[in-house]
């Protein structure tokens, strides 16, 4: 039984927040996709997911993410359309199955549909709580509207609450930052993402120290309310309540991504390619002896995404060798506060960590900066702030050997 994560992509907003660089589009252009009462476009959801799971073998998905975009767009019946026929479909529910919400979106009949659907966590995009700040950034909702929905969101039991802060908005001030914190601790949210703010155009050396200074300030908030930093990130209570579904990005573990601009990985240890995805025969041979991945998205066009009778012509595929692998194996599990596990590295590569990376884990062992056991590998709290470093010593290592 092979099990994976599945990643939806919903597109649709009705606004663009000026901070956000994931693909989305006006809702108000896609009335014919959305608005009948099995909308179209969740229909063709469903209907590849069922493609997916059959093409890659998957027998069951356990845990399931639905993002955007905006997926608290989505009507009751349409969500719970598409969470039922996912549960349909496999014998054990999903270890956890989450939806992004923007709180301005939630009511009655959404929280019941997601319930009903086997939905147990939300992700609730909050970013600030300061009516000022959100009209800043161009962000829809209020103050008001959030606590509401956090409100309603407490009444549905054995349901994990995330929300989600940026520090660096504009506008906003350590006073507000700390308050935003504080009252959603009144919540007890199971989980919590602080982000930094990223942004599309080039900032000053003053604000990037601003952003910095604003989430060290919002993490030690955390911190000493018992959320413990696991990730970049991310906070769990009590180191408790884990996203289960993102940690799979992080581990690089199988996952599928459907719906417009979607992105999903499988990984292969000594493996051939499914037969069912072309490959360049030479390109075939090589990778039939070295472990390596295949990474694909979803086209970003909705109108051929809609249409298309063909699947695979939706799908954009590319192969990532051993290097890449390594190297993304590297990049991705150093951003977890317990590393990289050595075990799983070398059952995926057949070597040990410090086979590739044995000059860089000296020079930072060296520097009281990294940490290494038996079991695994890891950056101390200093080295994490320096993990882009890390990396450039790891990448030059690297290339030595391939």
């Amino acid at each position: 039984m092979k099990k994976a994560g599945l990643y939806i992509h919903i597109p649709f907003c009705l606004q663009k927040c000026n901070y956000c660089d994931f693909f989305s589009v006006r809702a108000d252009r896609f009335k014919n996709i959305l608005s009948a009462a099995l909308s179209p476009f969740v229909l063709r959801l469903a209907e590849d997911i069922k493609i997916q799971a059959d093409k890659f073998s998957i027998s069951e998905w356990d845990t399931v993410y639905i993002g955007g975009g905006t997926p608290s767009l989505l009507s009751p019946d349409d969500l719970f359309y598409l969470s039922s026929q996912i549960l349909a479909a496999q014998r054990n529910s999903p270890k956890e199955f989450t939806v992004e919400i923007n709180p301005e979106d939630l009511n009655k009949e959404f929280l019941s549909a997601a319930a009903q659907g086997g939905v147990n966590r939300f992700s609730v995009g909050i970013q600030s709580l300061n009516d000022e700040v959100l009209r800043a950034c161009k962000r829809r909702g209020e103050r008001k509207l959030s606590l509401s929905a956090l409100e309603l969101l407490r009444t549905k039991k054995d349901l994990i609450l995330s929300c989600d802060l940026i520090a660096g908005l504009n506008k906003q001030t350590f006073d507000i930052l700390k308050d935003d914190i504080e009252t959603l601790l009144a919540f007890k949210p199971e989980h919590f993402s602080l982000y930094a703010l990223c942004s599309n155009t080039r900032v000053s050396a003053e604000k990037d120290d601003e952003i910095a200074e604003l989430w060290s300030y919002g993490k030690n908030i955390l911190e000493k309310n018992s959320y413990n930093k696991y990730e970049v990130s991310n906070f769990s209570y009590k180191n408790s309540y884990k996203s289960i579904h993102n940690e799979k990005y992080w581990r690089l573990e199988d996952y599928i991504g459907v719906g417009p601009g979607a992105f999903g990985s499988i990984f292969f240890n000594k493996e051939a390619l499914p037969a069912s995805v072309n490959a360049d025969a030479h390109e075939h041979a090589y990778l039939h002896s070295h472990a390596h991945a295949l990474r694909f998205s979803a086209i970003k066009n909705i109108d051929k995404w809609m249409t298309a009778k063909n699947r695979d012509d939706v799908y954009e595929y590319e192969t990532i060798d051993e290097k890449e692998f390594i190297e993304e194996a590297f990049m991705m599990g150093l951003r977890l506060t317990e590393g990289i596990d050595r075990s799983f590295f070398k059952s995926r590569f057949g070597k040990d960590i410090t086979v590739f990376a044995g000059k860089t884990i000296s020079k930072w062992l060296n520097r009281k900066e990294a940490v290494l056991t038996e079991k695994r590998f890891y950056l101390t709290e200093k080295g994490f702030l320096y993990l882009n470093l890390f990396l450039q010593d790891l990448f030059q290592e690297i290339d030595t050997l391939f």
